[in-house]
């Protein structure tokens, strides 16, 4: 296979995936993917999923200034600024109402990312795994993504008695206090675990979606 057929195999790979790639811009799409994974570091599923929405959002706003610079070659005089110019606003007000849905769309996915690459690092750092045992069948790690586990165990503080207006609990900030409901959390694992020798593993450790 040639270099030019191999670039147009990935340029074709890329409009499956869902993105728009003039000619010539498949390297610039590739330089771009490539960053964006470097610095986001998405793993596989969910947050790569949700990776592809940031690079397309990322890509559009790079296609929308590259059309407004095409904008700007096309016109006659190239000392004249393309807003200025009667004859393109119903163009530039298309392209800006674009630009702002994909800056929108590029900031929601972000945010969606940070917060459930927030949630997988919480729950490695205050619930270590156990070896010997299937990281992914542990509690919490076998829970949904979208289940926040800060909130889960502020609710167990209030199943506690333990009231956020109670003065040891006001005075306590988040990064103090959310490190001693997850020991509550532990304890009241352990509590509710059999002895081992003589029963299985309870099933309300699991639901049974997650079995």
């Amino acid at each position: 296979m040639s270099a030019i057929e191999s670039v147009l195999e990935i340029r074709e790979n890329i409009l499956d995936r869902g993105f728009v790639i003039l000619p010539g811009e498949t390297n610039r799409f590739l330089e771009i993917e490539s960053a964006l994974v470097e610095a986001l570091k998405p793993a596989p599923g969910l947050q790569r999923l949700i990776f592809e929405q940031i690079l397309h959002a990322f890509w559009s706003l790079h296609r929308l200034r590259k059309a407004e610079v095409h904008l700007y070659r096309s016109q006659a005089d190239p000392n004249m600024d393309p807003l200025l110019i009667p004859a393109y606003a119903a163009t530039l007000a298309r392209l800006q109402h674009a630009f702002r849905i994909a800056e929108l769309a590029l900031r929601s996915s972000v945010k969606h990312l940070a917060a459930i690459q927030t949630e997988v690092r919480y729950r490695l750092q205050v619930f270590p795994p156990e070896p010997g045992t299937p990281f992914h069948e542990q509690m919490p790690h076998s829970l949904s993504l979208a289940c926040q586990t800060p909130d889960v165990l502020k609710g167990m503080l209030t199943r506690q008695n333990l009231r956020p207006t109670a003065p040891s609990v006001k005075l306590m900030s988040r990064d103090s206090l959310l490190p001693q409901l997850a020991k509550l959390a532990r304890a009241r694992l352990a509590q509710s675990a059999p002895d081992q020798s003589t029963a299985p593993e309870p099933a309300s450790l699991h639901p049974p979606e997650l079995q």
